[in-house]
């Protein structure tokens, strides 16, 4: 787990995530190898190559269902949003 995960309290589960924390949450969140894909159906978030659900990422984030909502709403208004590994393929 990195050292940055520490400095959440639960007061962030407990709060709504603001606005402006959701570019901050983001980039820790890519720094621990996390990336998101839009699908037909809506979005999914994948660790590496595995995915992963939005449960798992309140848990090791400490996150609530509702701040991984907002954070997979507003990387849909993002166009660099996605990342892949290099060579896979998608599906």
């Amino acid at each position: 787990m990195s050292m940055h995960r520490k400095g959440f309290s639960k007061a962030l589960y407990n709060r709504r995530l603001a606005t402006e924390d959701i570019p901050k949450t983001w980039a820790m969140l890519k720094d621990d190898g996390v990336w998101y894909k839009p699908t037909r159906t809506g979005y999914q978030f994948y660790c590496g190559r595995y995915a992963v659900n939005n449960s798992s990422i309140c848990q090791a984030w400490n996150i609530s269902r509702n701040g991984v909502m907002r954070i997979a709403e507003w990387l849909s208004t993002q166009s660099e949003s996605v990342q892949c590994e290099e060579g896979w393929d998608w599906e």
